[in-house]
């Protein structure tokens, strides 16, 4: 199955909405989201090593109108050698979480139909 025939004809989803703070988001109509939750970066190191990624976690759901999805955005490393912070999203029936990155390895992840 392609995604794009769990929301009609046209390929895609309709709407998309980033957030970089946290807080919350109500569902404005029933129907199928892609919700996807990823943990902050971490900080390289003054000797010009980089830091790993943050998790990535990514499920498909069905909501109704009024769901709400609250979510805890985590930040990147805020200096040399900081670790990332962690990215939590709750819906209903769902939770996802993504851990921040470290400088000896990227983040990891639950929850999602995707985790990485």
């Amino acid at each position: 199955m392609n995604l794009s025939d769990l929301f009609g004809g046209g390929g895609g989803f309709p709407e998309q909405r980033a957030f970089t703070a946290s807080g919350s988001f109500t569902a404005p109509r029933t129907g199928k989201y892609l919700l996807t939750a990823i943990g902050g970066g971490s900080a390289g190191l003054l000797d010009g090593r980089g830091g790993g990624a943050g998790g990535f976690a990514q499920k498909l759901v069905s909501l109704t109108a009024g769901d709400v999805i609250s979510f805890t955005v985590g930040a990147g490393g805020a200096s040399s050698g900081a670790a990332g912070g962690t990215t939590l999203l709750t819906a209903p029936g769902v939770s996802l979480t993504a851990n921040g990155g470290t400088t000896s390895a990227g983040g990891t992840a639950t929850g999602g139909d995707v985790n990485v």
